[in-house]
């Protein structure tokens, strides 16, 4: 669940100034990451023992640990985050995290288990990798939630490439859009440029024959004739 727009603060040491940044805040769950395919740069990713009776950690993106330590070495410092210190366990490559085309940001990941409500959001989603055809899987998947629990409601139960491919539908409908003009410009330039041989030759058609009557070939009359088209 996304928590909006935080202040994270790394806290300065010896000469080093405190840094402050902008950043993005999501709370996720352990294997969140190994079940999205995304790798871990540094230390590891939320485990299930990470919960409200621990210390408070927290996963970052490389975005994050570029901007407030270049020189590397994130996992195992402190963060504040919204005014509570967190112990950055991880660093996790950057993914996409608004919609297609923008750039990667900041983005530091909380343990969904170790927020202010006991873990409990009504806006938490569940991530399942499954092997073979995702949306074949959705009547087991829902099954086995009401087994569980037949109160629970479930909503934009779709495949993960379904959500991917509506976020870039607008990118490929502007390329189609782009390719489809591509193709008649080509065409009209065509037909520009056959209209223009044909003008040529039909204006030069009494030098030509006496060209080839005193001997010229065939194909150095044809580019004579498409060099100054062309041209």
């Amino acid at each position: 669940t996304v928590a909006g727009n935080q202040r994270a603060t790394r806290p300065g040491h010896g000469t080093d100034a405190e840094s402050s940044v902008s950043v993005r805040t999501t709370r996720v769950g352990p294997r969140y990451f190994a079940t999205l395919g995304v790798p871990v740069l540094e230390g590891r990713e939320f485990v299930d023992s990470d919960d409200e009776n621990g210390r408070r950690v927290v996963v970052i993106n490389d975005v994050l640990a570029k901007q407030l330590w270049p020189r590397g070495g994130a996992s195992g410092r402190a963060l504040t985050i919204d005014g509570r210190p967190h112990d950055i366990v991880g660093v996790v490559k950057d993914a996409q995290y608004y919609a297609a085309g923008h750039s990667p940001h900041a983005v530091a990941y909380r343990c969904y288990w170790q927020s202010e409500n006991g873990g409990f959001n009504k806006d938490s989603r569940t991530i399942v990798r499954v092997s073979g055809d995702a949306r074949a899987m959705m009547a087991t998947i829902r099954r086995e939630v009401a087994a569980v629990d037949p109160a629970v409601p479930i909503s934009e139960d779709y495949p993960l490439s379904a959500r991917v491919a509506f976020e870039f539908q607008s990118i490929a409908t502007a390329r189609t859009l782009i390719s489809a003009l591509a193709v008649i410009a080509l065409c009209l330039s065509a037909v520009g440029l056959y209209g223009v041989l044909a003008f040529t030759v039909s204006q030069r058609t009494r030098e030509l024959a006496i060209r080839i009557a005193l001997g010229a070939a065939s194909r150095d009359v044809a580019r004579l004739v498409l060099s100054e088209g062309i041209g």
